[in-house]
C-alpha cells in the first residue's frame, strides 16, 4: 500500500517536472490551470490508490486486485447512466459517476463538488479497507459488519450529495481570462433575476423526431440538461427543469405518417414512436392538452422545425429559446460561449427590456421580411430575433399608426402576410391593437429602425414624405438598392446627399459570371461590432493590411451598384465595402457599366463611347452618422440588396445582417460576450537549443533515474 501511495506522488511529482518547464518556455504563462489540473490528476490518482487498497485487502493475488480494481472503475465511469429516467434514483448516480471529474480541473475550472466527490470516494474506500482488516484480527457477528458498511455508505453518499447541490456548490476559474466561466455581461443580466425561480420547460415533440426533422431530448438525458446549464446555474442556483412531451404534426406531416403507418391515427403513431424510443406513453399529450397548458407553444413550437423547444419563465413572463442548446452538445454536455448572446437577449425580454425593432417598410414591392424566397428577407427574422431584435412590418402609405408588439414568427406556417399577421396578433387580442395593426401607417416611437429594402415601383409621395420626416428627426435607417432602381431610391437619398450611380458594376471573371463583384471588408466595417470575427480581422488588418486575409475580407455581391457621396451633407461618411482593397493594386478590373448588361453571353468589354467609366475604387455600401436631437443618428446606405437576403444566409458566407443592426442599434443588441483572442501566455520562448536539451533530460536522463530507483527498490525488497 505504501508503494501504491509512492508511485502516486511519483507522478505527480513527474507531472509537475514536465509544467514547470511550461512556466519555463511560454511567456507570462497561466499557471492557474496548470495547478488544477495537478490537483485534479493528484486527487484521481489518491481515489484509485483508495480503490486498490481494498481490492488487495480482499485478496493476495495481485492479478484479481487489478482486474477488480478496474472493474469498480468502470463501473464508475458509467453508473451515470444508468437508471436516467426515474427521477428517485438519478441524482444518486449521477453523483457516483466519475467522467469529467477531473476533467473540468484540466481545462482550470475547480468545483467543490468535484473535490468532494474524491474525497468521499477515498473515505468510502479506505473505510472499507480499515473494516476488513479489523474482521481478520477479530470477530464480528455479521449483522455488525453490515451496519458498519452501511455506515460508511450512507454518511459517504449523504455528505457528497448535500455538498453537490447547487446552492452550496463553489467554483473557482483559474485560468487568468475566466475561459470556464460566463461573460461579466451575463452575469450581470443574471443577477437581474432575483426574487423568484427561473424555470426551464424542454417541449419536445416526439412526431417531429420521428420524422428526421430534429433531436428529441428524452427523459434520460434530463441530468445531460442539467450540466449543460451549469455555467448559469452557478450564479442562479434556483433554476428549475421540466420536461414535457407532446404529439402534434401539421397537415403535410400527418399524410407522411399515415403514408408511413397505414390505418393508424395520430395517437398510435405516437405510441408507436415512444416504444421505439423506449419512452412511457403515458407521458406523452395530445395537441388539446399543449394547447390549454400553453397557448404560445400552439402558436410556435408544435410548427417548428425543431423536436425539442425550450421555454423559459420568470415572474409569468415566457421566453422561447428555440435550439438553445442543441441537442448533441446536451449529450456531449457542452455549452460553448456562442450561446451567451441568445441567452442575454433571453433574460432582458423577461426582465421587461424594451428590444430593438427593425420595422420593414413594404407597399412598394420591397423585400419581404414574411417570405421564404431565396431573395426574400425572412433569415433575418429567425436568426436574429432570439439574438434580440423584433421585427414588422409598415405600410406607409396607410393612415393610423403601427402597434407596437413583440414578434413571435410561426416559422412553417408563416408564408404569407394573412397568416403571418393572424399569428402576430394573437399576442393582442384588443379591438384597437388590431384595427391600427391591420391599418398600417405613420413609424411610431417604438420602432428604431427602418428598412427600406429595394422597391419595385417609385415611392408615393405620401411614403416619400414620411420617410424624409423620420430621417430628418434623427430615425436610424438601412436603405438597400439593386441596378436599374437608381430613379426610385435617389429621390430620398438625394434628401442624404447620396445618390446610387448610374449604371451596374461588373467584373468579368472565368469562373463567375460578370455581374458578380467582389467587394472588401474597409476598418469602418469592422467597427460595425463587437462581433469577435470583425475584431479578429480589425486587429490583423492594422498590423498586415489586406496581405494575409485579403480573401476573408471579401464579400461577392451578385447585381451591384456604386455609390456617390458629397462632404458637405452634414454627415461623416465613411465606406464599409470598396470594390479594391486600401493599399491594394487587384489584377482583375471592374467597371461601371451603362446600357443592357448580358450575362450568359461572351463577357462584356469596356466601352467609354456607352459612358462606361472605371474610377480607383467604387464605394457599394457605406455609413452614415450625425448629430441631431441630441443623439447620433445612424444610417447604412448599399448598391446592393442580395447580400443581405436568404440566399446568401444559406450559403457558407457570414450574414452581415447581424453587425450592421447592431450598429443601427448602438451596439446594444446582441450582447457579444467576446474573450480576448490575444491571451498573455501565447508565445512560445523556447529556442531550439534548449528543445534539444529538454527532450534529453524527459527521454533518457529521468527515466534512467527511475530505472535507477527502481532496481534500488527491487534489491531492497529482495533482501528483506
Amino acid at each position: 500500500m505504501k508503494d501504491s501511495v509512492s508511485n502516486g506522488h511519483v507522478d505527480v511529482l513527474i507531472l509537475g517536472i514536465l509544467f514547470l518547464s511550461q512556466f519555463i518556455d511560454i511567456q507570462s504563462p497561466d499557471y492557474g490551470p496548470f495547478l488544477a489540473a495537478t490537483l485534479g490528476i493528484y486527487l484521481l490518482l489518491s481515489a484509485l490508490t483508495a480503490i486498490g487498497f481494498f481490492m488487495s485487502s480482499l485478496t493476495t493475488y495481485q492479478t484479481i486486485s487489478a482486474i477488480a480494481s478496474f472493474t469498480v472503475l468502470f463501473a464508475l465511469m458509467y453508473i451515470g447512466d444508468l437508471w436516467q429516467k426515474y427521477a428517485f434514483v438519478r441524482d444518486l448516480t449521477h453523483f457516483l459517476s466519475i467522467r469529467d471529474r477531473s476533467e473540468k480541473m484540466v481545462s482550470g475550472l475547480i468545483r467543490t463538488k468535484d473535490i468532494l466527490y474524491y474525497l468521499v470516494i477515498i473515505y468510502l474506500f479506505v473505510g472499507f479497507t480499515l473494516l476488513k482488516l479489523k474482521s481478520q484480527r477479530r470477530a464480528r457477528p455479521w449483522y455488525i459488519h453490515t451496519a458498519r458498511y452501511i455506515t460508511i455508505i450512507a454518511s459517504g453518499l449523504l455528505v457528497g450529495y448535500v455538498g453537490s447541490l447547487p446552492r452550496l456548490a463553489g467554483y473557482l476559474d483559474t485560468s487568468a481570462q475566466q475561459l470556464n466561466t460566463i461573460r461579466p455581461e451575463t452575469q450581470k443580466n443574471f443577477s437581474k433575476l432575483n426574487g423568484e425561480e427561473l424555470e426551464v420547460t424542454y417541449y419536445s415533440n416526439i412526431l417531429k423526431f420521428l420524422l428526421h426533422t430534429g433531436f428529441l431530448i428524452k427523459p434520460e438525458e434530463y441530468t445531460s440538461c442539467v450540466d449543460v446549464w451549469e455555467p448559469y446555474v452557478r450564479f442562479k442556483p434556483d433554476i428549475t427543469f421540466k420536461f414535457e412531451y407532446f404529439y402534434y404534426a401539421t397537415p403535410s406531416e400527418e399524410q407522411t405518417l399515415h403514408q408511413m403507418f397505414p390505418g393508424k391515427t395520430l395517437r398510435q403513431i405516437a405510441g408507436i414512436a415512444a416504444k421505439l424510443y423506449e419512452m412511457d406513453p403515458t407521458l406523452l399529450k395530445s395537441p388539446e392538452e399543449i394547447r390549454r397548458e400553453n397557448k404560445e407553444l400552439d402558436r410556435l413550437g408544435v410548427n417548428t422545425g425543431f423536436a425539442s423547444v425550450i421555454q423559459l419563465k420568470y415572474k409569468g413572463k415566457k421566453v422561447f429559446l428555440q435550439g438553445l442548446p442543441a441537442a448533441h452538445e446536451i449529450i456531449s454536455g457542452r455549452f460553448t460561449p456562442g450561446h451567451e448572446p441568445i441567452m442575454n437577449a433571453a433574460i432582458h425580454r423577461l426582465t421587461g427590456t424594451k428590444m430593438p425593432k427593425i420595422a420593414f417598410v413594404t407597399g412598394e414591392l420591397e423585400r419581404d421580411i414574411l417570405k421564404n424566397g431565396e431573395r426574400e428577407y425572412s433569415s433575418q427574422d429567425q436568426a436574429l430575433e432570439p439574438l434580440g431584435f423584433d421585427f414588422t412590418v409598415v405600410n406607409l402609405n396607410r393612415q393610423d399608426s403601427v402597434s407596437d408588439f413583440a414578434v413571435l414568427s410561426n416559422r412553417d406556417t408563416a408564408i404569407d402576410k394573412a397568416t403571418w399577421i393572424d399569428n402576430k396578433l394573437s399576442h393582442d387580442t384588443s379591438v384597437s391593437a388590431l384595427s391600427s395593426f391591420l391599418a398600417g401607417g405613420y413609424i411610431n416611437s417604438g420602432v428604431t429602425t427602418v428598412v427600406l429594402a429595394d422597391p419595385k415601383v417609385e415611392l408615393s409621395p405620401v411614403a416619400l414624405t414620411k420617410l424624409k420626416n423620420y430621417l430628418d428627426t434623427g430615425g436610424n435607417m438601412l436603405i438597400l438598392g439593386e441596378p436599374k432602381k437608381q430613379q426610385i431610391l435617389n429621390p430620398l437619398l438625394r434628401h442624404l446627399g447620396v445618390q446610387l450611380m448610374p449604371g451596374q458594376l461588373v467584373q468579368p471573371n472565368a469562373n463567375e459570371t460578370p455581374d458578380k463583384v467582389a467587394c472588401y471588408e474597409t476598418p469602418a466595417y469592422y467597427d460595425l461590432a463587437n462581433k469577435y470575427v470583425l475584431m479578429l480581422n480589425k486587429d490583423v488588418w492594422k498590423g498586415h493590411g489586406y496581405d494575409y486575409f485579403m480573401d476573408l475580407a471579401k464579400v461577392v455581391m451578385k447585381g451591384a451598384v456604386p455609390l456617390s457621396y458629397t462632404n458637405d451633407s452634414g454627415f461623416l461618411i465613411k465606406p464599409l465595402l470598396i470594390t479594391k482593397p486600401l493599399n491594394k493594386d487587384v489584377r482583375d478590373k471592374l467597371w461601371l457599366k451603362q446600357g443592357k448588361l448580358v450575362i450568359d453571353s461572351v463577357a462584356p468589354e469596356f466601352d467609354a463611347q456607352e459612358g462606361d467609366t472605371r474610377q480607383d475604387s467604387f464605394a457599394t455600401a457605406i455609413q452614415m452618422t450625425r448629430q441631431i436631437n441630441g443623439k447620433e443618428q445612424r444610417i447604412v446606405v448599399c448598391g446592393d440588396a442580395d447580400f443581405m437576403a436568404n440566399s446568401n444566409a444559406m450559403s457558407d458566407d457570414p450574414d452581415p445582417a447581424e453587425e450592421i443592426y447592431s450598429w443601427l442599434n448602438y451596439g446594444r443588441f446582441p450582447v457579444y460576450t467576446v474573450v480576448s483572442h490575444y491571451p498573455p501566455d501565447n508565445k512560445v520562448i523556447l529556442s531550439p537549443k534548449r528543445a534539444a536539451f529538454q527532450k534529453a533530460i524527459y527521454s533518457w536522463v529521468l527515466p534512467g533515474i527511475l530505472l535507477l530507483l527502481a532496481s534500488v527498490l527491487l534489491l531492497r525488497r529482495k533482501r528483506k
